[in-house]
């Protein structure tokens, strides 16, 4: 209760859903195309259920790490946008000063593995020799 009294004077003791009302208008500022905005409000929505109700300056480097790794379980490349949003959404707080240093800082983008094949150059070559003669 006292932090929350704290935060109708300082910005730190403020949740990261309140912090994501001005974030969100800094969004919708950018130039952006339609998809881009709704997709980022979608990976803002991962971040809001997982730490919404936080402080923002009481969000630690480990307690994202393992939020990150658990999503990259099911969701790797979907991991690894909303580790991007997140991380552009708390250095935006840094630039706002409600915080003084983003808890991303040190941390590493996950890696994604591209699940697809490639085609060989010699099964290209095939394919193009069987649409030629069927076209």
């Amino acid at each position: 209760m006292f932090k929350t009294l704290l935060g109708k004077i300082s910005n730190k003791y403020k949740t990261l859903n309140e912090w994501n009302g001005t974030y969100s208008l800094l969004v919708e500022a950018k130039e952006l195309s339609d998809k881009t905005r709704a997709n980022r409000l979608n990976y803002s929505n991962h971040i809001l259920a997982e730490f919404g109700d936080r402080m923002i300056s009481d969000i630690k480097p480990h307690e994202i790490a393992l939020f990150i790794q658990e999503l990259s379980k099911k969701h790797p490349s979907t991991a690894k946008r909303v580790f991007i949003q997140m991380k552009d959404m708390l250095n935006e707080a840094v630039s706002y000063e409600w915080i003084n240093k983003s808890p991303m800082e040190k941390l590493k983008s996950p890696r994604v593995r591209v699940a697809r094949k490639r085609i060989s150059m010699d099964d290209f070559k095939k394919l193009l020799e069987w649409s030629k003669e069927h076209s």
